[in-house]
């Protein structure tokens, strides 16, 4: 999901009910994140199938949960101004959260944010565009597609394919039923206690992968790697750092 910003006039729109809260400022002048305020957006997901996010600078808590409903508590340091979106809508069978700042230039003292905590439906299928901050997920029965460019992720108990790409920071992914791959930038990797097939396109950072049914495939740049307990390996480039291999019940081959 491209990120545009763009000068709009001023508008306010509430309505919770149907999830939709907008708010821009125009001073241009005043660009310090002092103010901090708290929001609840809440949506009906009876009908829905998937819900996408684009989410800006902050922590992005996910929990997927026995409910009909999707709901958002955020909160928000900003300006006077209050130069920031946060927006939960529905389109077809799908829904869009969007949190992020309306900045038209360089921000000084402390920096905006919005801290999200999204209790969702656990059926429900994630497509995430995430900026920078933590992030955890957990407890989701479906898919989840996560672009990510920087801040430590924490993924547990999914019972679905995890499809990854992080800039930098450090990962961890545990009891995930599905197939796992992951295009990493740098920091510290650690898979464990899965099924399905893990493919791993590390740059640098310790790799570590525990306890997988599946065959483990990694091409790697730098850092020590370490795979015990997997139900295969394919070891394409291990680059530089060393190398521990343990208990590998089926085809092993290590390259490079």
């Amino acid at each position: 999901m491209k990120k545009t910003l763009k000068l709009i006039p001023l508008f306010t729109c509430l309505t919770l009910i149907t999830g939709c809260v907008y708010h821009v400022g125009g001073n241009r002048d005043n660009h310090t994140a002092n103010v901090t305020l708290n929001e609840t957006l809440e949506l009906d997901a009876t009908a829905l199938s998937q819900l996408n996010i684009d989410a800006g600078a902050g922590y992005l808590n996910i929990i997927g949960s026995d409910t009909n409903t999707i709901m958002v508590e955020a909160k928000i340091r900003t300006d006077e101004e209050r130069r920031y979106t946060l927006t939960l809508k529905k389109s077809g069978n799908q829904a869009m959260l969007v949190a992020e700042q309306k900045s038209y230039g360089s921000w000084s003292g402390s920096s905006p944010y919005i801290d999200l905590t999204v209790t969702v439906p656990k059926t429900l299928a994630l497509d995430i565009d995430d900026g920078s901050g933590d992030i955890s997920i957990s407890r989701i029965n479906n898919s989840i597609t996560l672009d990510d460019g920087s801040g430590s992720i924490e993924i547990s108990k999914i019972n679905g394919d995890i499809q990854l790409q992080d800039g930098s920071g450090w990962i961890t992914l545990e009891n995930i039923n599905g197939n796992i791959n992951v295009e990493d930038g740098s920091g510290d990797l650690t898979i464990s206690n899965t099924s399905g097939n893990i493919y791993i396109d590390d740059g640098s950072g310790q790799l570590t992968v525990l306890n997988t049914s599946g065959k483990v495939t990694v091409d790697d740049g730098s850092g020590d790697i370490t795979i015990e307990n997997a139900g295969g390996l394919n070891i394409i480039e291990s680059g530089s750092g060393g190398l521990k291999v343990s208990n590998i019940s089926g085809q092993m081959n290590i390259g490079s």
